[in-house]
């Protein structure tokens, strides 16, 4: 009998494994920094721009999403085609959206995988009533991995609801994406 375990079980048990084996405050390096910080940007310029490429340009082929709303686990070419598809609605429909980041934690496990918390703020405007954006907060858990190419890419992306209050208290780190 072969015993199957889900990816995202794994994932989860390796963060907690993590949390538990790495030194507190282990402290991701400056090319690590840039190199994560660069996902957020492609993202919020994609997002911004209406770009329906945006999860390839910032999520692995086989990333796992766990999104903030009640929806179920998403993964892999699935998740790429319902993140292009929205994005190509909302551009269509000319929806405006703005993301903001505030990543507050960076732990890195050798050269090739960072993990990200922090929150995340995002904005959307509809033509008729663009003076009144629909604000959203959240606390993410992201997780990224360096591809053989160098560029960064989301593996796993995890987000719950969170409050104006938390995002407007969380405090700048040193080298880590933190948006105004």
């Amino acid at each position: 009998m072969t015993l199957t375990i889900p990816r995202v079980l794994l994932a989860a048990a390796a963060l907690a494994l993590l949390s538990a084996a790495a030194p507190a405050g282990t402290a991701a390096g400056p090319a690590t920094d840039v190199g994560v910080n660069a996902i957020y940007e492609r993202m919020a310029t994609a997002l911004a721009s209406g770009d329906a490429a945006m999860s390839r340009l910032t999520y692995a082929d086989d990333a796992i999403f766990l999104p903030a709303q009640p929806v179920g686990i998403d993964g892999g070419a699935a998740m790429h085609g319902k993140m292009a598809a929205g994005v190509a609605r909302m551009k269509a429909d000319g929806i405006g959206f703005r993301i903001a980041y505030r990543v507050v934690s960076r732990r890195r496990v050798g050269d090739g995988l960072a993990i990200d918390a922090g929150y995340y703020r995002t904005e959307m405007t509809r033509p008729a009533d663009a003076a009144q954006p629909v604000t959203r907060y959240h606390k993410m858990l992201v997780v990224a991995a360096k591809q053989p190419d160098g560029r960064w890419l989301i593996t796993h992306d995890a987000s719950v609801a969170s409050s104006q209050a938390a995002f407007e208290a969380a405090t700048p780190q040193p080298g880590l994406r933190f948006d105004s």
